[in-house]
């Protein structure tokens, strides 16, 4: 959860339209994926304007290397374990959050076809950057039978099982490490991948390689849905997590680099907001 800087951003940064050939986070034998961001506003920002990026480009040759250190010691030693943590301090926002997440997610979810267990009819989802569970209780909780949940802090996925029954497997890795877990599976396991306040912790290279990930986990007509805050003028990168706030035409391209597989079928922004906030957005992906 993070203020927005959306009215103050600088006007004065240029966009610089250049590709760039991202190094891996881990040494693998995949080939590069080239971003050229094409079209994009690529501007970017610090949250406290202690500095300036020309574009995305000159953002990921700076950061790409270092990139997960801070959000890794910040959600493992400076956030609380319980709503007000997971929220940022705004907890006041968790009942209006929820409340438009599950009205989006009944209505991605009606042309889901369940799988079966003998005569038994269920749904299986995965929620990524699950903290302690405040999503999976008070949202998915309610849409799927059983639940698998990845947060780096294990002592959150901890709590998370204590207060959620239908959490089945929690994995305590980085999501960028989350391709470590699945290694050896052969076939589809969930219906639903949920993303929360959680993709803005990877870098653009392993967020294409994670939805890649996530279509051989999702059964045929799967959907993979993303709730993430929305930067409007330019990019912005929260000096004390780590964080890269997207605008909403960033996660459109980092979409299309996946269209083959997934077909984007909604794009919505969230109504009902706290005044002073990044503007919030949900997007739906789904399996073809």
């Amino acid at each position: 959860m993070q203020n927005s800087s959306e009215s103050n951003s600088p006007s004065s940064l240029k966009p610089n339209s250049s590709s760039i050939d991202i190094a891996s986070s881990s040494a693998d034998s995949t080939p590069p994926i080239v971003l050229d961001y094409a079209g994009l506003k690529e501007r970017g920002i610090t949250s406290g304007y202690t500095r300036k990026f020309a574009s995305l480009t000159e953002f990921w040759q700076v950061a790409e290397a270092d990139f997960y250190k801070k959000a890794t010691e910040y959600w493992k030693e400076k956030v609380t374990n319980d709503i007000d943590g997971m929220l940022g301090g705004f907890t006041h926002v968790h009942e209006r959050d929820v409340k438009e997440s599950s009205s989006f997610l009944k209505k991605v979810l009606k042309d889901v076809t369940p799988a079966r267990e003998g005569e038994k009819p269920f749904l299986y989802c995965l929620e990524c950057g699950s903290g302690n569970g405040r999503v999976t209780k008070n949202l998915l909780s309610q849409y799927f039978d059983y639940i698998d949940c990845e947060d780096v802090n294990e002592e959150f996925l901890i709590r998370a099982k204590e207060e959620c029954a239908k959490i089945k497997e929690t994995f305590a890795v980085g999501l960028q490490e989350l391709h470590t877990v699945f290694k050896d599976t052969k076939k589809p396991k969930y219906h639903c991948v949920w993303i929360q306040w959680c993709s803005c912790f990877v870098t653009d290279r392993d967020f294409i390689k994670l939805m890649e990930l996530f279509y051989d986990l999702l059964y045929d007509g799967g959907i993979l849905c993303f709730k993430e805050n929305i930067a409007a003028d330019c990019f912005v990168v929260d000096e004390d997590d780590g964080s890269l706030t997207r605008s909403n035409d960033h996660y459109c391209y980092l979409f299309s680099k996946v269209e083959s597989k997934f077909t984007l079928i909604e794009n919505v922004k969230q109504k009902h907001w706290e005044k002073g906030l990044f503007a919030l957005r949900m997007y739906c992906l789904k399996k073809k």
